[in-house]
């Protein structure tokens, strides 16, 4: 997700992370290829609002400029997460916010002149 120049939070697709290995570790989220992207995480509406709804409230009240990724889990009952939220996001081949953000329409290079934009001291 990401502040802009108005404001305003603009929230992004959901990424679902399937690793490839049995777990989630090291290995699998920086090797490329160790996971699939799932951009957008196929969930129902409700889960999705209720991820982007308290993704932005923490987004808020942590005082979030520019990008941020929020990290969350679903329970099994639908109940919605915050594990944590990466003020510093990767911006590599294997760094979920770039899939994101293409999901959402925005090409690499464009991503880097938004978050340039909206950067300050």
């Amino acid at each position: 997700m990401m502040r802009e120049q108005d404001g305003s939070v603009t929230v992004w697709p959901v990424v679902l992370i399937k690793p490839r290995a049995e777990f989630y570790d090291f290995t699998s989220k920086y090797s490329v290829g160790g996971v699939v992207h799932v951009v957008p995480a196929p969930l129902p509406q409700e889960t999705l609002q209720k991820l982007a709804g308290i993704s932005v409230h923490a987004f808020d009240v942590l005082g979030c400029e520019g990008v941020a990724r929020t990290d969350c889990m679903v329970a099994g009952d639908g109940s919605c997460y915050v594990l944590e939220m990466n003020t510093v996001p990767g911006m590599t081949p294997t760094s979920l916010v770039p899939d994101a953000a293409r999901a959402a329409g925005i090409g690499y290079a464009d991503l880097c002149e938004k978050i340039l934009a909206t950067a300050h001291l």
